[in-house]
This record gives C-alpha cells, sequence and structure tokens, in this order.
C-alpha cells in the first residue's frame, strides 16, 4: 500500500566535460536518504489519519500474490495480494520555486487519497467476511436500539485483561452518527435493566475468552 510519484524533469543539455557542457552533480546517497525518509512520512502519516487502521496489527509479506489467514476456529481465507497505489505528479520547476511548502501540499494529496483507498479497502474486506460467517446484525432501517446494541456486541469476540477489563471493539461510524450513539449510550447506561443486560453480556464473553485462552498453542 504505497504511493508511486510520478517526476517531470526541468530539461537538462546532456553533455560531457569535453564538449565543453557543464556537467551537474549527482548525490545517489542523498536522494535515496530524502526518498526513504519522505516513504516513511507518507507511511506514518497516513496512518495517522485513518485510526482504523492505526489499530490494526501489521506484518511485511515481500513475496507472493496471495496470502493466507488462519483463524481462531480453524477456518481459512485466502485472499490475492490488493495494489493500492496513488500515483501524484511533481513537477520540479514548481518544487524549486515553491520549496518544501510546495513538496507539502503534493505529499498531502497522495496522504488523503491513500487514506481513503486504504480504509475503503478494510471496511470492504471486513463487511465481505462478516456477511460470509453471517457475523451482520441487519437493522433494516431502523434505528439503532439498546437490542440491536447488545445483539450486534453479542456476535463479537471480546478479549480481557487479566484483571478482567474488557477490550471493547472499535465502532466505526460517521461522526455526526457517533455524537448520536454517544448521546444513546449515556441514556441507556443509565437505565439500571439496561446494565444489568450488559454485565449478563460481558460475563458470557468473559467465559468465552477463557475458553479461547485455554485452547491457545503456547510456542516458546
Amino acid at each position: 500500500m504505497v504511493g508511486s510519484i510520478e517526476q517531470t524533469r526541468p530539461a537538462v543539455h546532456k553533455g560531457t566535460a569535453r564538449e565543453g557542457v557543464e556537467v551537474l552533480p549527482d548525490f545517489p546517497a542523498e536522494k535515496s536518504l530524502v526518498a526513504a525518509r519522505i516513504a516513511l512520512y507518507v507511511d506514518e502519516e497516513t496512518r495517522r489519519r485513518t485510526p482504523l487502521l492505526f489499530e490494526i496489527p501489521r506484518y511485511a509479506q515481500h513475496e507472493g500474490r496471495r496470502h493466507k489467514i488462519v483463524r481462531e476456529d480453524g477456518s481459512v481465507s485466502n485472499n490475492p495480494i490488493v495494489d493500492l497505489s496513488e500515483p501524484v505528479h511533481l513537477d520540479w520547476t514548481k518544487i524549486l520555486d515553491g520549496g518544501p511548502r510546495q513538496l507539502g501540499q503534493c505529499l498531502d494529496h497522495l496522504i488523503e487519497n491513500m487514506a481513503k483507498r486504504q480504509s475503503k479497502h478494510v471496511l470492504d474486506v471486513v463487511h465481505e467476511a462478516a456477511t460470509e460467517v453471517g457475523n451482520v446484525v441487519d437493522a433494516g432501517g431502523r434505528p439503532l436500539t439498546p437490542v440491536l446494541f447488545l445483539e450486534l456486541l453479542g456476535k463479537l469476540e471480546i478479549d480481557f485483561d487479566p484483571d478482567g477489563t474488557p477490550h471493547m471493539p472499535s465502532l466505526v461510524m460517521h461522526p455526526s452518527q457517533g455524537r448520536v450513539l454517544q448521546e444513546k449510550l449515556e441514556k441507556w447506561f443509565a437505565d439500571p435493566s439496561f446494565r444489568g443486560e450488559f454485565g449478563l453480556l460481558l460475563t458470557r464473553k468473559k467465559a468465552e475468552w477463557r475458553v479461547r485462552e485455554a485452547r491457545r498453542i503456547l510456542v516458546d
């Protein structure tokens, strides 16, 4: 998941010192260092602007055209490697005139587009996987209710810390919907009956987590 940069160089007459033409020096080591730092900046800034991606563990696969996921329940998913790239046109004449600010604007455009592409891809993959195993709650256009919210949590795996603190799942939604949900949660948790149902759900999830932990194969 990288962005590619198309470079447009200003015209330079090629020649040799013997022909009396000035030959511009090249600095390959310095250019490689700058390119590596730019790539690192783009990667880190893209992740910073997409909190969802920042929470997902990553690993490098250096070869191959597919990858395999083996889930805790033993199911296996084979998927092709998807090319998520974003070309950016750099006009070096503008870079020379505008300096680092102009370069920053070009990189900002790259980062925004890459963040959108990666986020959409992750959500598409999650939706496809959840639909495949039936781990979906369809509200049918109805507003979110306490019953639907608890039904949604009931379909998810929830892990716990050794002290019993649950790792509650992240919810991805539009900021306006997030504010509405926050208001609803405050209202729901003020209801003793909802708190009781929520507590029973966590008790069941903790028992399921303990079973998963007991089945884990520990490797030295």
